[in-house]
């Protein structure tokens, strides 16, 4: 039984505290709250979408399967954000294009699809939050291809774990789940990785790696 989304959920949204038409009230008022576990899905490519979706808690993962079987994400969802693809496929009424899962436990704001278009329509501040919230995504997914097409993989890796460092050491992921965030081949990213290990720069585990030299790793990072 999906909850009643508490008082307070706009202090991670401030733009949306500023509007203050009718038909936004009537809108959070239908508001609910959605617990997602880690590592489920979100959603599938293919699916009908019918929320508007904002996040509270944990991490959304939105990635496209190729056509040879590999993924590659395209973007991650955190807390004060909301996910450019279901905004674009409720505004074009068109089914997801990507899928998306849990990096961690998630707590979600959900809007049903209609009164988010009533008040859409209605709303100039509303629309202007959205239409922002696509535009910081959509020059993430840029950002996305522009690394894949021109920057060598050994450097997107290298940026990559420093980046995971920042968060936590050891880094837990596996040798798959960093070529899908770098949009490469699974062999290719164990390649690499042991090219680093025998430099000393990282140490690799079963399922999380150990950086032991990131002065190195940002030699050859972008």
């Amino acid at each position: 039984m999906p909850e009643i989304v508490p008082n307070g959920w706009f202090d991670l949204y401030p733009a949306l505290r500023a509007v203050d038409e009718p038909v936004w009230d009537i809108m959070a008022a239908t508001a609910r709250l959605a617990r997602i576990p880690a590592r489920t899905s979100v959603f599938c490519e293919g699916d009908a979408c019918n929320h508007y979706t904002l996040v509270l808690e944990g991490s959304i993962k939105v990635q496209k399967a190729t056509g040879g079987g590999h993924e590659i994400v395209l973007y991650h969802v955190e807390p004060g954000q909301t996910c450019a693809l279901t905004a674009c496929a409720l505004l074009s009424g068109t089914r997801l294009t990507a899928s998306a899962i849990a990096e961690m436990a998630l707590t979600l704001v959900r809007i049903p699809k209609r009164p988010f278009l009533d008040a859409l329509d209605q709303s100039p501040q509303l629309r202007q939050f959205v239409y922002r919230s696509i535009n910081s995504q959509v020059t993430e997914l840029i950002s996305v291809i522009e690394a894949v097409a021109f920057v060598p993989t050994h450097e997107r890796l290298g940026e990559f774990l420093l980046t995971k460092m920042s968060q936590q050491n050891p880094i837990h992921l596996t040798h798959q789940e960093l070529a899908n965030e770098l949009g490469t081949a699974r062999e290719v990213v164990s390649r690499l990785l042991k090219e680093f290990e025998h430099y000393g720069w990282v140490k690799l585990h079963r399922g999380w790696i150990e950086i032991t030299n990131a002065a190195s790793l940002r030699n050859i990072a972008t």
